[in-house]
């Protein structure tokens, strides 16, 4: 494995290497794509087992309970105007296992015009959930005991935001610099468990990016500290300036307004995706955070995801990183390993058939100094990939979720209405050991959330889902289904 501090990128559609997978044996299985080991999951459990299926509402997030899980569930939408994600319907479902299948032993479901955004578990089996909605005041952080009953309700504010650097940039887009969610997306807040403690960050509408610390007084969460992540910039970004079809296929343009938490032992890291300006080859993100924070990102820099660290006790800012590669902010998900920071996303460029993306995945070591030792490759399975989640394992390892074999417009932003789950176990280096199957199913499958619990892994699948356009004509299309799969760890 080499590292690599040329920051050089695939320019003019030519794929420039990186970081070579050491060890990984490519060859050609006819299809025009590398053939990758596959193998069901070889644990004591003799393979994937399906714990739950819904109808009609898709598994996006699931973690660990004591003798069971909490999902995400969600009730996809159409687009609704400028607001991405106006009419989702999300529910925090408590699940027990037993030797029948799963029971649901709670459910909280916000009022109309609220949404879930993120949720995380505490050590004691209490949760907490980010609630936002049609109105920056509605937006609140809701705990839960073991039971998922509701404990308290925190108002999330930010009078802050009123003395923060005014926008980076030219007057364009759409900027709403006082609301505590982007103006495009409700889904813009994302949570960790710091013990029973918690974090938050989320994008503003002039899309800063803000971390709160808040630690738990009696019921009530009590906010300890603030830190401006990355400051306010004008930008288009995705959303409702795109908003020519029926349906947002995995999230693509909501989650780009959004950052991703990992909480580790040696810090809180925050990983913010670039999002594409106007007329501008790094956006309008890269920028405005050199001129606030000094020249931090490299001007050759594309695709760039930035990583922020900061100690949890007091927000100190650590250390910074950024690494590029990642196509149109493709990068959802993040995993800590000691001081390194691993993210995963897609790479390349969508060819003129519409394949040609890679699974991808960064490590930034946080704890080395600058410019932050990095490596970074992508992974051709199938047409297109796209990893979504990361945690690292038990046995040392990290297992990658997603979806592959999908297509993607090269001169647009739409999906097909086809794809394939994506379950990859990689060695700490980025060494593909295999691919695990789950069992094929109709439309878009997407692994959207995996998790460590006590003796396996939890696997969140959106299954039977459907692809940009695929409600244009009849809306009763626009729904999915929702599995959680237990991997053998």
């Amino acid at each position: 494995m080499t590292l690599d501090y040329s920051y050089k990128r695939r320019l003019g559609g030519v794929a420039i290497t990186i970081a070579m997978l050491a060890g990984v044996q490519c060859g050609d299985d006819g299809s025009g794509h590398a053939s990758i080991p596959d193998s069901p999951d070889t644990g004591t459990t003799g393979g994937p087992t399906l714990l739950d299926k819904t109808t009609d509402r898709a598994v996006v997030k699931v973690r660990p309970r004591a003798g069971g899980w909490i999902a995400l569930e969600e009730q996809l939408a159409p687009w609704n105007g400028e607001v991405i994600d106006r009419d989702r319907r999300r529910a925090l479902v408590w699940k027990a296992s037993t030797p029948d299948g799963a029971n649901t032993a709670a459910r909280f479901t916000p009022a109309e015009g609220e949404l879930i955004s993120d949720f995380t578990v505490h050590p004691s089996g209490a949760a907490t959930a980010v609630v936002t909605g049609t109105s920056p005041s509605d937006n609140r952080l809701v705990r839960f005991d073991a039971w998922g009953n509701v404990v308290s309700s925190t108002a999330l504010t930010d009078p802050d935001l009123a003395t923060d650097p005014e926008p980076f940039g030219q007057k364009m887009g759409i900027s709403f610099p006082l609301q505590l969610r982007c103006s495009q997306s409700r889904m813009a807040a994302s949570i960790e468990a710091v013990g029973e403690d918690l974090v938050v960050s989320f994008e503003t509408g002039a899309h800063a990016v803000v971390l709160h610390r808040y630690r738990l007084g009696g019921s009530e969460y009590i906010k300890s500290w603030r830190r401006l992540v990355e400051p306010a910039t004008y930008m288009l970004g995705f959303g409702g300036t795109w908003n020519m079809s029926t349906f947002d296929t995995a999230d693509h343009e909501a989650g780009a307004h959004r950052a991703t938490l990992v909480v580790g032992e040696n810090g809180i890291a925050v990983v913010v995706p670039e999002v594409m300006g106007p007329d501008s080859q790094l956006g309008y993100r890269a920028p405005a955070h050199n001129a606030y924070f000094g020249s931090e990102i490299s001007e050759s820099l594309e695709g760039a995801v930035l990583v922020t660290l900061y100690s949890r006790d007091d927000g100190t800012r650590m250390g910074f990183g950024a690494v590029g590669g990642f196509f149109d902010a493709l990068a959802r998900g993040a995993a800590m390993v000691g001081d390194t920071v691993y993210v995963v996303g897609a790479g390349g460029t969508p060819n003129a058939d519409g394949f040609g993306l890679d699974a991808r995945i960064a490590a930034v070591d946080m704890g080395a100094m600058p410019p932050w030792s990095h490596w970074e490759t992508n992974i051709d399975f199938h047409r297109s990939d796209w990893l979504m989640d990361v945690v690292p394992t038990k046995s040392g390892h990290l297992l990658a979720t997603g979806m592959s074999g999908f297509w993607r417009n090269a001169g647009g932003v739409s999906f097909g209405e086809e794809s394939e789950s994506l379950v990859a176990e990689l060695d700490q280096q980025g060494k593909l050991l295999r691919r695990i199957s789950l069992p094929p199913a109709p439309r878009n499958n997407q692994v959207r959330s995996v998790a460590l619990a006590d003796d396996a892994v939890l696997a969140g699948v959106l299954s039977n889902g459907p692809g940009t356009h695929s409600g244009d004509n009849d809306l009763t299309r626009v729904k999915a289904d929702g599995e959680v799969w237990r991997l053998s760890p």
